[in-house]
Protein backbone atom coordinates (compact mmCIF):
# COMPACT_ATOMS: atom_id res chain seq x y z
CA UNK A 1 0.00 0.00 0.00
CA UNK A 2 2.79 2.42 0.76
CA UNK A 3 0.55 4.59 2.90
CA UNK A 4 1.24 4.47 6.58
CA UNK A 5 -1.37 5.77 8.91
CA UNK A 6 -0.25 7.98 11.73
CA UNK A 7 -2.80 7.62 14.48
CA UNK A 8 -1.71 10.48 16.66
CA UNK A 9 1.71 9.16 17.53
CA UNK A 10 3.31 12.57 17.76
CA UNK A 11 2.78 14.71 20.83
CA UNK A 12 5.18 17.57 21.44
CA UNK A 13 5.25 20.44 23.90
CA UNK A 14 7.05 23.74 23.71
CA UNK A 15 6.87 27.25 25.11
CA UNK A 16 5.81 29.90 22.68
CA UNK A 17 7.53 33.28 22.72
CA UNK A 18 4.81 35.90 22.59
CA UNK A 19 5.29 39.14 20.67
CA UNK A 20 5.21 41.08 23.93
CA UNK A 21 5.27 40.19 27.60
CA UNK A 22 2.04 38.61 28.85
CA UNK A 23 1.71 40.48 32.13
CA UNK A 24 -1.15 41.83 34.24
CA UNK A 25 -0.49 44.28 37.09
CA UNK A 26 -2.81 45.40 39.86
CA UNK A 27 -2.76 46.78 43.39
CA UNK A 28 -4.55 45.15 46.29
CA UNK A 29 -5.48 47.04 49.44
CA UNK A 30 -4.55 45.18 52.62
CA UNK A 31 -4.92 46.23 56.24
CA UNK A 32 -1.12 46.66 56.42
CA UNK A 33 -1.07 48.78 53.25
CA UNK A 34 -1.40 48.38 49.52
CA UNK A 35 0.67 45.77 47.70
CA UNK A 36 1.62 45.46 44.06
CA UNK A 37 0.56 42.18 42.44
CA UNK A 38 2.03 41.15 39.10
CA UNK A 39 0.82 38.15 37.12
CA UNK A 40 3.12 36.69 34.45
CA UNK A 41 1.77 34.27 31.85
CA UNK A 42 3.57 31.65 29.79
CA UNK A 43 1.91 29.71 26.98
CA UNK A 44 2.79 26.03 26.65
CA UNK A 45 1.73 24.28 23.46
CA UNK A 46 0.87 20.65 22.99
CA UNK A 47 0.81 19.33 19.42
CA UNK A 48 -0.97 16.24 18.18
CA UNK A 49 -0.17 15.00 14.69
CA UNK A 50 -2.97 13.11 12.95
CA UNK A 51 -3.64 11.87 9.46
CA UNK A 52 -1.85 9.76 6.88
CA UNK A 53 1.45 10.15 5.06
CA UNK A 54 0.69 10.00 1.35
CA UNK A 55 2.89 9.05 -1.60
CA UNK A 56 4.40 11.80 -3.78
CA UNK A 57 1.84 13.43 -6.05
CA UNK A 58 -1.10 12.65 -3.77
CA UNK A 59 -2.55 15.44 -1.64
CA UNK A 60 -1.61 15.04 2.01
CA UNK A 61 -4.21 14.57 4.69
CA UNK A 62 -2.07 15.31 7.74
CA UNK A 63 -3.18 17.86 10.31
CA UNK A 64 -1.58 19.30 13.38
CA UNK A 65 -3.97 19.94 16.27
CA UNK A 66 -2.59 22.23 18.95
CA UNK A 67 -3.67 23.36 22.40
CA UNK A 68 -2.30 26.34 24.31
CA UNK A 69 -2.22 26.14 28.09
CA UNK A 70 -1.39 29.27 30.07
CA UNK A 71 0.61 29.01 33.29
CA UNK A 72 0.18 32.12 35.43
CA UNK A 73 2.59 33.01 38.22
CA UNK A 74 1.75 35.63 40.84
CA UNK A 75 4.32 37.94 42.46
CA UNK A 76 3.31 40.08 45.46
CA UNK A 77 5.57 42.97 46.52
CA UNK A 78 5.16 45.84 48.92
CA UNK A 79 6.24 49.19 47.49
CA UNK A 80 9.88 49.73 48.44
CA UNK A 81 10.39 46.17 49.71
CA UNK A 82 12.98 43.79 48.30
CA UNK A 83 11.13 40.57 49.14
CA UNK A 84 8.54 39.03 46.84
CA UNK A 85 5.93 36.38 47.61
CA UNK A 86 5.54 34.23 44.48
CA UNK A 87 3.46 31.23 43.46
CA UNK A 88 1.80 29.59 40.46
CA UNK A 89 -1.91 30.43 40.56
CA UNK A 90 -3.33 28.99 37.34
CA UNK A 91 -2.61 26.44 34.64
CA UNK A 92 -5.56 26.58 32.25
CA UNK A 93 -6.23 25.48 28.69
CA UNK A 94 -7.10 28.74 26.94
CA UNK A 95 -6.60 28.52 23.17
CA UNK A 96 -6.51 25.79 20.54
CA UNK A 97 -6.48 25.31 16.81
CA UNK A 98 -5.54 23.12 13.90
CA UNK A 99 -3.25 23.52 10.90
CA UNK A 100 -2.85 21.55 7.71
CA UNK A 101 0.37 19.55 7.43
CA UNK A 102 3.16 18.41 9.71
CA UNK A 103 3.46 19.90 13.21
CA UNK A 104 7.16 20.68 12.80
CA UNK A 105 6.54 22.50 9.53
CA UNK A 106 3.52 24.36 10.96
CA UNK A 107 5.37 25.62 14.06
CA UNK A 108 5.78 29.25 12.91
CA UNK A 109 2.17 29.37 11.74
CA UNK A 110 1.01 28.05 15.11
CA UNK A 111 3.04 30.76 16.86
CA UNK A 112 1.24 33.35 14.70
CA UNK A 113 -2.10 31.73 15.58
CA UNK A 114 -1.30 31.98 19.30
CA UNK A 115 -0.22 35.62 18.89
CA UNK A 116 -3.55 36.33 17.16
CA UNK A 117 -5.29 35.07 20.32
CA UNK A 118 -3.57 37.76 22.42
CA UNK A 119 -6.88 39.48 23.41
CA UNK A 120 -8.16 36.13 24.71
CA UNK A 121 -4.92 35.57 26.63
CA UNK A 122 -5.04 39.07 28.15
CA UNK A 123 -8.69 38.58 29.18
CA UNK A 124 -7.70 35.28 30.80
CA UNK A 125 -4.92 37.01 32.77
CA UNK A 126 -7.39 39.65 34.03
CA UNK A 127 -9.89 36.93 35.02
CA UNK A 128 -7.19 35.01 36.91
CA UNK A 129 -6.26 38.20 38.79
CA UNK A 130 -9.89 38.89 39.69
CA UNK A 131 -10.57 35.40 41.04
CA UNK A 132 -7.20 35.35 42.86
CA UNK A 133 -7.88 38.45 45.01
CA UNK A 134 -9.11 36.48 48.05
CA UNK A 135 -6.04 34.22 47.88
CA UNK A 136 -3.76 37.27 47.77
CA UNK A 137 -5.36 38.62 50.94
CA UNK A 138 -5.12 35.21 52.65
CA UNK A 139 -1.44 34.88 51.71
CA UNK A 140 -0.72 38.38 53.05
CA UNK A 141 -2.50 37.55 56.32
CA UNK A 142 -0.50 34.31 56.63
CA UNK A 143 2.78 36.11 55.93
CA UNK A 144 1.93 38.79 58.52
CA UNK A 145 1.09 36.10 61.10
CA UNK A 146 4.43 34.36 60.48
CA UNK A 147 6.34 37.63 60.70
CA UNK A 148 4.75 38.50 64.05
CA UNK A 149 6.00 35.29 65.72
Amino acid sequence: MGISLIAGLTLAALSVPLPADLTHRTQVAHRDGAVDVTYHGKVDLAHHQRGAVTPPGVAGVRRCDWTGTVSVSRHITRPGAAATLSTIVAHDRVVDGSRHGDCLVARKGIERDVAAHRPTLEAHMAAVAARDRASVLADLDAAAALASR
